[in-house]
């Protein structure tokens, strides 16, 4: 019977803890193994309650390397010995917390993007040394193994479309939810390919005398230096309404979290909910937009990643809002290969668990779809400014879509904790069509 053997296969090649050496960033010194063990578990759930934001950060960090490669290429640093060796693998660690810098009698501190540039072109850093060889070196996992492991992936994959094809097998919700976590996980390894794995200690670059003189606006000292990480101080109104959108979340829970302290009797119980939900959007919050890196500090953000900004018709924008909607139909992808639960392939012992899974698996495919029209309402602001009445239109829709939005956070985890729990539930009554081998050479006609 293949049924079992395929399905812990999935779970291996989705739940592994190889995915959350992956996505992990470098750790603070000194952090003992139970932490890390946390941070593990902890990634690990991210990725199978909401598998999308973890996909949506790889995107975010493949595109940030690519955004830095950029500015790299066009900053007009001359070719000297101290030359940084270019390599997306440097941008990758460097946002993954990878670099830590030293400067005499003082702390050591995360070298991040704009500090970098900042001494790079004042020849106060020497970048010679950090090769590809020299991240290779500190990563636990070659081309090899990544290759292996994507084999893997895929193999499980094509083992679901095989059971969903043949009309004499049966293919059950425990694997269609796997199939939908592994065809993120295969995004994941693609925006990921050249990430450093389960990286631990970080390369320490020495702070050296500047090479020529300095000009005016920048000084030796780091307190001084006139870098603002990530700054998006110019950017246009659209970006408003979007923090906006941020800044009422914590609002939303204050006011929730005051309204239950007024319940005397129930005020250390009814805290726990309230503490949880405010971790758990805190942490959406930074999947969608990392705090930046802060100065003297030994560790990025838990989710961070370089924004970046780029410009358009003489606008500013932040670069990475060019991949929201991207990541957004990846969610919205996600949902829809649950919604194959509703083929007859698919078989249900309830009407009622029948429903509970069409409409769960419609939430999670429709939520994002949302968030979509949302960006877009809200990317569109400056364009209609002339007409009043467009601007109109556009303010109203985009405050619809702002507070759906933010309702439908929550509905998404809920319809995906319904979704696993019926998937689990449903292994009580597997039908035998589910439990028969694969017959290859009826699924691949060319072996005969």
């Amino acid at each position: 019977m293949e049924m079992g053997s395929q399905f812990v296969h999935g779970m291996i090649s989705s739940f592994s803890p190889r995915d959350t050496d992956t996505v992990d960033m470098c750790p603070r010194p000194n952090v003992s193994k139970a932490k890390k063990t946390l941070r593990r578990i902890e990634i690990m759930l991210w990725a199978i309650i909401t598998p999308e934001l973890i996909t949506l950060w790889a995107m975010q960090q493949w595109y940030g390397a690519k955004v830095m490669e950029n500015e790299f290429a066009s900053s007009g640093v001359p070719e000297t010995e101290r030359r940084l060796q270019v390599d997306e693998k440097t941008w990758v660690l460097l946002q993954m917390g990878g670099f830590v810098l030293y400067e005499k009698d003082k702390r050591k501190r995360i070298l991040e993007w704009k500090a970098l540039m900042e001494y790079y072109e004042n020849g106060r850093v020497d970048l010679s040394e950090i090769t590809e060889a020299t991240i290779d070196d500190r990563s636990k996992a070659d081309g090899f193994a990544k290759c292996i492991a994507f084999i893997q992936t895929s193999w499980f994959i094509v083992q679901c479309i095989a059971r969903f094809s043949d009309e004499r097998l049966a293919l059950t919700e425990l694997e269609l939810v796997t199939a939908a976590l592994a065809v993120l996980s295969l995004l994941m390894y693609c925006f990921w390919w050249n990430k450093p794995f389960n990286t631990e200690v970080p390369i320490v670059i020495i702070l050296l005398d500047p090479i020529h003189e300095i000009t005016s606006h920048q000084d030796l000292s780091i307190e001084d230096l006139s870098i603002q990480p990530d700054g998006n101080d110019d950017l246009p109104i659209h970006t408003k309404a979007v923090s906006k959108f941020r800044a009422s979340i914590p609002a939303g829970i204050e006011f929730v979290r005051s309204s239950l302290l007024t319940l005397d009797p129930f005020k250390k119980v009814a805290l726990i909910p309230y503490n949880f939900i405010k971790y758990v959007l805190g942490c959406i919050e930074e999947f969608v937009n990392p705090r930046p890196v802060d100065f003297y500090s030994m560790k990025v953000p838990g989710f961070y990643y370089y924004q970046g900004v780029s410009s358009v018709d003489g606008r500013i924008y932040p670069a990475y809002l060019a991949n929201r909607p991207r990541s957004f139909l990846v969610a919205a992808l996600f949902g829809a290969i649950h919604c194959a639960g509703w083929s007859d392939k698919m078989i249900f012992h309830t009407r009622a668990v029948s429903l509970l899974w069409r409409i769960s698996s419609v939430i999670i495919t429709g939520c994002p779809l949302l968030w979509i029209s949302f960006v877009i309402f809200a990317h569109v602001e400056h364009a209609v400014q002339d007409s009043k009445v467009l601007a109109k239109a556009n303010g109203v829709l985009m405050g619809v879509t702002y507070f759906l939005s933010l309702f439908s956070i929550l509905l998404y985890i809920i319809a995906r904790i319904i979704l696993l729990i019926v998937a689990f539930v449903k292994l009580r009554y597997v039908p035998q069509a589910a439990l028969n081998n694969i017959p290859w050479a009826n699924v691949l006609p060319f072996i005969h």
